[in-house]
């Protein structure tokens, strides 16, 4: 309980390009600056916000027209494709 401070590294992971630009707009910078953890607390309020209000699946009516099975099959298409590519991470070290 003596070090609760949150480490570097782990509010590197929530770093983005746009946050200077987000910042800058918001005048944030004099609050971060003096308390690092914000933008990650703030993604971790968000996400719990948006797991909360959105609708279960279950709960939805899915409507298929012309619009979500052309998405569909270029997404089906996409990922066929991808799957033809070499991975060299699976194979590294075996």
């Amino acid at each position: 309980m003596e070090n609760l401070t949150v480490r570097d590294e782990l509010l590197n992971c929530f770093s983005l390009p746009e946050k200077p630009f987000i910042t800058d707009i918001l005048h944030l910078n004099p609050i971060i600056s003096k308390a690092p953890f914000v933008i990650a607390l703030f993604f971790i309020i968000m996400g719990f916000c948006i797991c909360l209000n959105h609708r279960n699946n279950i709960e939805k009516k899915i409507q298929i027209n012309f619009r979500t099975s052309l998405i569909a099959a270029i997404l089906l298409f996409c990922s066929i494709v991808s799957l033809g590519g070499v991975s060299v991470f699976i194979y590294f070290n075996f």
